[in-house]
């Protein structure tokens, strides 16, 4: 589990993820960017959140940014649909746990 605690940024409320132990946690950093630029969400009374969670919200927003891909041609969608695939299958090696 995480700690989180509600920020004020851009003139909202929104949650920010802490780590619990010292080193860089490069899932905590893409969750925070993402949370700041309002594109996953959290909620902002939760105390903290589950890893798991993080890692869920993540892969539906790479799964989501298909549907952007509207009107492109069939080797576009395969390339693009790889790489979401080859990202979501990266997750778990963002986290500190080795």
């Amino acid at each position: 589990m995480h700690k989180t605690r509600a920020v004020d940024f851009l003139g909202r409320r929104t949650p920010i993820v802490y780590q619990n132990d010292n080193g860089p946690c490069l899932l905590l950093a893409i969750c925070n960017v993402l949370l700041l630029k309002n594109v996953i969400n959290l909620n902002p009374d939760a105390s903290e959140v589950s890893q798991q969670k993080l890692l869920s919200l993540i892969a539906e927003c790479l799964i989501d940014s298909k549907s952007n891909a509207q009107g492109k041609d069939e080797e576009y969608m395969r390339n693009r649909e790889q790489n979401v695939s080859n990202a979501i299958d990266l997750l778990p090696r963002l986290t500190n746990q080795h």
